[in-house]
């Protein structure tokens, strides 16, 4: 597994649900994790490269880790990569999915 940690800011305008500030984060979440989708795709296809050899795993599985759940709509966001573990999550959902 190989894990994307963003840091977000999780302030009061978030908290009270601003629309502006829930937006720009939940735009955030879904870049990043389209982002990181084509990174752990291309690891899987290329598991070697010049400075890393992932060729000893099966399958390289990627999450996008924030500090605080973000929302999101988003079906590719929202999408398992295994069970109960989600393509974005919070460091407190992956570091109960792993224990």
């Amino acid at each position: 597994m190989i894990v994307s940690c963003k840091s977000r800011i999780y302030d009061r305008e978030y908290d009270r649900g601003t629309y502006r500030v829930v937006q720009n984060e939940r735009s955030s979440i879904d870049d990043a994790v389209t982002q990181w989708d084509s990174v752990v795709e291309g690891l899987n296809r290329e598991p070697t490269g010049d400075n890393f050899d992932f060729s000893a795993f099966k399958e390289i599985v990627g999450v996008v880790c924030t500090p605080f759940p973000v929302y999101t709509s988003s079906q590719q966001s929202l999408r398992f990569v295994r069970d109960g573990l989600r393509a974005s999550c919070s460091a407190h959902e992956l570091r109960d999915w792993l224990q």
